[in-house]
């Protein structure tokens, strides 16, 4: 078992990232796999520390060893203080459930025995059984200069998509990332989320959709150069969270 839990995150070498495993109404314990009570008192025993050993701004974990085969559901969260506890900034909810048998992950389509398989295999990473999270949508590659939009599908912690009225306030910044100097904090504008998912071309990591779109004008990358787009997600209930996009400009030379 190996990296079966992961989350690019901004910033490299932190030992304060950790993941919430959970099947059902139950969480799995960190220690020995097995499942506990979805309690406040139980938060400390099911944290599950994420190591970004190369410091290479990618957290991974495995799941335990003896966790019973089923579906599962996880959150990472930053820990804020000495101990582990559910008013951990929250960063992002799995993008689809895994379907573990037991000893690794079912690939989607395939059964195994859980007795069942997964049917949302949506974002990056799952060709090696991990799924990223809806905190982090991806890297992707522009021209220097040249406007792009960011889509993604926001969700809360129990991985209900968000809706406008669960939304706080999205505050979006482009940092250059080469130089880390914030280039541009994105009006209100720039920034749409939508009260039922979205299905059209621009869309192609699933068939279910996306619920937020970010327009970057050309002006936010204006050099070849690698970029970040964090947008800060506040929502009305639970803790702020991060959608990222990392971002490679290309030069042009006319």
């Amino acid at each position: 078992m190996a990296s079966e839990l992961e989350l690019p995150y901004s910033t490299a070498g932190l030992a304060t990232l950790y993941a919430v495993l959970r099947g059902g109404a139950n969480f799995v314990k960190a220690s020995d796999g097995s499942l506990i009570a979805a309690t406040t008192a139980n938060w400390p025993a099911a944290a599950i520390a994420l190591s970004d050993g190369a410091n290479a701004y990618d957290y991974v974990a495995s799941i335990p060893a003896g966790t019973p085969a089923g579906l599962y559901t996880y959150a990472v969260y930053l820990k804020l203080g000495g101990a582990y506890a559910g008013s951990d900034t929250l960063l992002g909810v799995a993008a689809s459930a895994l379907n573990w048998n037991g000893t690794s992950l079912v690939a989607p389509g395939s059964s195994g025995s859980s007795g069942g398989s997964s049917s949302d295999s949506s974002g990056p990473g799952v060709s090696k059984a991990a799924v990223y999270l809806e905190a982090v949508t991806g890297r992707a590659r522009v021209f220097a200069g040249s406007a792009a939009e960011l889509l993604a599908r926001i969700t809360d912690a129990s991985g209900v998509p968000l809706t406008p009225a669960g939304i706080t306030s999205i505050v979006c910044k482009v940092i250059d990332a080469e130089n880390p100097t914030t280039i541009v904090t994105l009006g209100g504008g720039a920034v749409t989320t939508f009260a039922t998912l979205q299905l059209d071309g621009r869309w192609t990591a699933d068939s279910t959709g996306f619920n937020l779109l970010i327009a970057v004008p050309g002006t936010a990358w204006p050099t070849a150069s690698r970029y970040q787009v964090e947008a800060t997600i506040t929502p009305v209930t639970g803790n702020p969270f991060k959608a990222v996009w990392i971002i490679q400009a290309m030069p042009t030379y006319t």
